[in-house]
């Protein structure tokens, strides 16, 4: 299916100029490489046969992509009725039902474009798997160039084999086109299409919106959705904010993951945690008072902790230590003190001893000893540079 493949090259671009006659199609539906067959090549020497074939083949292929190259052009030229004619002209001359599938596909998908729901209609077939093929590439040039009128046809359907099969054209259809209502296809969706779409739509919402509207939009429609829709969607959302320096969104993020369930991994949530601590300093500390909930978490609070620290003394390690200095006993202090011994070990060792006697938590003062006693300067180095003990 054309849809569910990447769809016709016009997607992921708002409706084009008409291109010039000749063009390069993408690679997403041009014959796979080397399948094309040239009929009036010459038989290949027997000493080089692998250099004639490769030759024969290549010639091939590029005679196949400027014919497609010229059919984009007429196609953008032409006007309904003339490639209805050409369409079923290609269809009686087709034996074996795919030899010119490519051509009727863009052929199909301009006649969705310009004429929409006649076009749907006219494709329907009471053969179920016909009209499903027809439909699809009418239905994704039809949502390409009307997004909301496409998905408000579609989202009438009733469940079944039909409405399934034409999700992945609506889908692919609504974000190449102006569409920009993600929350309206988002809401037209039932319970087992969120798993993959649901994540499709708030990739693209991320490229096309930015971090703050797609949160928006995933607090609003995921809510009820199962884990595993909540899983993929959450990834791509995850990952987003993760790489953004921008608290407002982490800090939201982090406090919605705690009290509605994370969907996310436990390293996924120890990487927002650092961003957290990035983005925020010695305010995330209280972000996750914020966000404590005694479930939904494989992580316990000094680990959490742990994250925020090491987020921010790898962002501003003066700042943090200006901090641990100041607030001796403010909450994350002992994590921080931790964070910056390990991170003065190798460098300034009594530096990091000096950080050492701030952690007066027993597990980590004796997971910080060992770590410290790697880079201990043996008494006959004679203060020469430290190396870490084996």
């Amino acid at each position: 299916m054309l849809g569910a493949g990447g769809g016709y090259w016009l997607g992921n671009r708002k409706r084009p100029d008409p291109p010039p006659a000749q063009v390069s199609p993408p690679a997403s539906i041009l014959p796979p490489a080397g399948s094309a067959k040239e009929p009036d090549a010459p038989v290949a020497d027997e000493d080089q046969p692998a250099e004639a074939e490769t030759g024969a083949a290549t010639i091939a292929e590029g005679g196949r992509i400027a014919s497609l190259a010229r059919l984009i052009g007429e196609v953008e030229a032409s006007s309904a009725d003339a490639l209805w004619a050409q369409h079923q002209t290609l269809k009686r001359a087709d034996r074996s039902g795919s030899e010119n599938e490519i051509e009727r596909k863009i052929i199909l998908y301009r006649l969705g474009e310009l004429e929409g729901p006649d076009a749907v209609r006219k494709t329907f077939h009471s053969d179920a798997n016909r009209a499903e093929y027809e439909h699809a590439t009418v239905l994704e040039g039809w949502a390409h160039r009307d997004p909301e009128a496409a998905l408000e046809w579609w989202g009438s359907l009733p469940d079944g084999r039909l409405r399934q099969s034409l999700l992945a054209p609506m889908v692919q259809g609504y974000l190449s086109g102006s569409g920009s209502g993600f929350g309206q296809i988002l809401g037209r969706l039932k319970a087992p299409e969120f798993g993959t779409y649901g994540a499709r739509i708030i990739r693209h919402a991320l490229e096309v919106e930015g971090i703050t509207p797609t949160l928006d939009l995933y607090i609003a429609h995921f809510g009820n959705a199962d884990w595993n829709a909540r899983n993929r969607a959450s990834l791509h959302l995850n990952a987003a904010i993760c790489q953004s320096s921008d608290p407002a969104p982490i800090r939201r993020w982090l406090i919605y993951g705690a009290q509605n369930g994370w969907a996310v991994s436990s390293k996924a949530q120890k990487d927002l945690i650092r961003a957290a601590g990035a983005a925020g300093g010695a305010e995330a500390f209280g972000w996750l008072v914020e966000a404590k909930t005694p479930q939904n978490t494989n992580l316990d609070n000094q680990s959490k902790r742990l994250c925020v620290a090491l987020g921010w003394v790898r962002a501003d390690l003066a700042a943090a230590a200006d901090w641990a200095k100041a607030n001796p006993s403010a909450k994350g202090d002992i994590e921080t003190a931790f964070q910056l011994a390990v991170a003065n070990a190798k460098s300034d060792p009594a530096q990091a001893r000096e950080w050492s006697k701030l952690v007066t938590d027993a597990k980590l003062a004796a997971t910080l000893g060992e770590i410290l006693g790697r880079y201990e300067v043996p008494p006959e180095a004679g203060g020469q540079s430290p190396t870490p003990n084996p």
